[in-house]
């Protein structure tokens, strides 16, 4: 049991590193409010 719970809060931990992206781009603003970024072509991140 314990195995188990050490096995799904580690591949929890982890789980967001799955969804992370390579993006190209020059920054052209920082948004500290909205903790975003807007890069050259326009798209905005958070």
């Amino acid at each position: 049991m314990k195995k188990t719970l050490a096995t799904t809060a580690a591949l929890l931990a982890f789980l967001g590193t799955a969804y992370a992206a390579t993006v190209q781009g020059t920054i052209q603003a920082v948004d500290p409010t909205t903790k975003s970024i807007t890069l050259d072509d326009g798209k905005i991140y958070q």
